[in-house]
């Protein structure tokens, strides 16, 4: 059988991905002079897009 694609939910579904993303959030926040946030604000936050998480945040 041939795959097409392959498909994975990263939000913490199937990987503990959430510090990752907490890493990546901060990084932004700190190039806009922002102040960090937590990683349980963060985990809040996942789970509708990069956009709305970044809008949230």
């Amino acid at each position: 059988m041939r795959v097409a694609a392959i498909l994975c939910d990263l939000d913490g579904t199937l990987l503990h991905t959430v510090p990752d993303i907490a890493v990546a959030v901060n990084a932004v926040l700190r190039g806009l002079d922002r102040a960090p946030i937590a990683e349980r604000v963060v985990a809040d936050y996942v789970g509708r897009g990069v956009d709305v998480l970044l809008r949230r945040a």
